[in-house]
């Protein structure tokens, strides 16, 4: 608790970041099968196939692209490099995930996802790092298990429940999953970026406490 204490601001911050990119990833992952069941009406073995695809490739590429640009933005001496990374995720996400469920085509939606996905893996490896670059060694385990909580409570939750509340109270309209998917992955994403930007400068200080 008391390191806790001693890195509050970098440690909610980092906290805000995986759960809003927590929260799009779930709400893509449960939702997005039925988005493609309810309004294109394909088939389920059609529906597998290419979101396990997308996942499969452009998950695994976007998560190895970005450990890789993290290490590149440390080596430069821009130490919040891992934030960076979820800051890219977030702003993809926005540009991305959030018009592939509005747009009126199948097809675009799908070539859409191919960004949104790589965007949604890009930064789940450099998160969980970012805890163990500000902490000391003794707490790095503890300190990952909560946040490890958190980032599943809120992601699991708000990311899985906003969707079908949406559609169900706001739209009721089942027709409406598209826009109700937007809307939670887009407002993860503003609210993602913006704690990338408060928490750059506290991240900095603690890394560079921690190398002393």
């Amino acid at each position: 608790i008391a390191q806790v204490r001693v890195r509050w601001r970098s440690t909610l911050g980092i906290s805000v970041i995986m759960a809003c990119q927590a929260m799009s990833n779930y709400a893509f992952g449960s939702w997005c099968p039925a988005f493609f069941e309810r309004l294109h009406h394909w088939p389920k073995n059609q529906i597998g196939l290419v979101l396990g695809s997308l996942t499969i490739g452009c998950g695994c590429i976007g998560l190895t692209c970005g450990g890789r640009l993290s290490d590149h933005w440390l080596r430069s001496g821009k130490f919040e490099g891992p934030l960076r990374v979820g800051f890219v995720s977030l702003l993809g996400v926005a540009c991305t995930l959030v018009p592939a469920m509005l747009v009126p085509s199948a097809a675009l939606t799908v070539a859409l996802l191919v960004p949104a996905v790589f965007f949604l893996a890009l930064p789940i490896g450099s998160s969980f790092a970012s805890i163990q670059m500000i902490f000391p060694n003794e707490v790095r385990g503890t300190v990952s298990a909560i946040m490890l909580l958190l980032l599943n409570l809120c992601g699991l939750t708000l990311g899985t429940l906003l969707p079908g509340l949406l559609d169900d109270r706001l739209f009721h309209d089942e027709q409406m999953l598209g826009p109700s998917i937007a809307i939670t992955a887009g407002c993860a994403a503003l609210t993602g970026l913006a704690a990338a930007l408060l928490t750059f400068a506290p991240f900095r200080r603690d890394f560079a406490a921690q190398r002393v």
